[in-house]
């Protein structure tokens, strides 16, 4: 995960990863606000969402997958039970719904492709990779909240490659919002 956030751009430049570390839809918003300038004030790649993200992987909790080429790490997705996703709590989920009480929904929240491998299909199968690997750990649901095509953020992904998956428009973006698209087992 590192060698993929950390690997510079194509101009040298910290990657755009440098300094979330998959960590604003984990953590409280003023929180992550305050970890994201640390590691400007710092000028250090990662900073203390860095650690928060070690802290995770330390603790054998899997916050997600990687995609290589042969051994080079080109993708990563966020899969994880909605539930580990503090930011849900403190602003209104898209398309929020009740649920049976038995229910245990999973979020695909974040894609990051490196800039060499975009346009290559590598967000599709990080998606499809994704969805496996919840079902397989018990999803009821499954959620992501992408964006249209021309977004200037599309680190959630696009409508397209959720709806190509399979999964069904809970509620559209405003303009260029996130929408929720769900699948249910």
């Amino acid at each position: 995960m590192v060698e993929l956030f950390e690997r510079p751009g194509p101009r040298g430049g910290w990657s755009r990863t440098g300094a979330c570390y998959c960590m604003f839809w984990r953590l409280p918003p003023s929180e992550y606000e305050e970890n994201f300038r640390r590691r400007s004030l710092d000028n250090v790649t990662g900073g203390p969402n860095k650690s928060l993200m070690g802290d995770i992987v330390a603790a054998n909790r899997i916050p997600g997958l990687l995609g290589y080429e042969e051994q080079t790490p080109v993708g990563w997705v966020s899969v994880t039970p909605r539930s580990e996703l503090l930011r849900h709590n403190h602003v209104p989920a898209p398309g929020a719904t009740e649920e049976p009480a038995d229910a245990r929904p999973w979020a695909i929240s974040c894609f990051y492709v490196h800039r060499s491998y975009q346009r290559s299909h590598v967000g599709e199968q990080l998606l499809g990779a994704a969805l496996e690997w919840a079902l397989d750990h018990g999803a009821t649901s499954v959620e992501g909240y992408p964006v249209r095509i021309g977004s200037v953020d599309p680190y959630t992904g696009y409508d397209e490659m959720f709806e190509a998956a399979g999964f069904q428009l809970a509620k559209a973006g405003r303009g260029r919002g996130r929408a929720l698209w769900r699948l249910t087992v």
